[in-house]
């Protein structure tokens, strides 16, 4: 987070000159800027979020390839987030709830199966020096 758009800007174009030297590291995957498109977004939350492919530097791991999302936004967004964060799952719950009691002949149709539970089918991963090389990381 930064507190001015000018440090936003100099965070950005220090993390991409980064990527640039270190592409056996890191390479670019994406980057979406959400202050160019204001007609997008109704809330007015504005942020860049730079999606990159981290390569393993394990001799034994060479092939894994993690995508990760990195974002820069103002402190003041940042606070936005989060209070709005808990009225979108609120909502988002509200929604579904909706969806399913409510009786139409697509969501007849529709069938939800269980294909992957995280918490109970994904283990965590380890190396040999004990570093956990598969994870997810929830922000909140």
């Amino acid at each position: 987070t930064f507190n001015t758009v000018e440090q936003l800007l100099t965070g950005f174009h220090a993390f991409m000159h980064h990527i640039k030297g270190n592409s056996s590291i890191i390479e670019l995957a994406r980057v979406k800027n959400g202050f160019i498109n204001t007609t997008e977004r109704s809330s007015g939350y504005r942020d860049i979020k730079i999606n990159v492919i981290y390569k393993s530097q394990n001799p034994m791991h060479r092939d894994v390839r993690m995508i990760c999302e990195v974002q820069f936004l103002l402190i003041n967004y940042l606070e936005e987030k989060r209070r709005i964060h808990k009225l979108y799952t609120i909502l988002r719950e509200e929604m579904f709830f909706q969806m399913v009691v409510s009786e139409n002949a697509e969501q007849q149709r529709m069938k939800f199966e269980e294909r992957l539970n995280v918490g109970k089918q994904v283990a965590l991963s380890y190396d040999k020096k004990g570093v956990c090389f598969k994870s997810s990381v929830d922000s909140e």
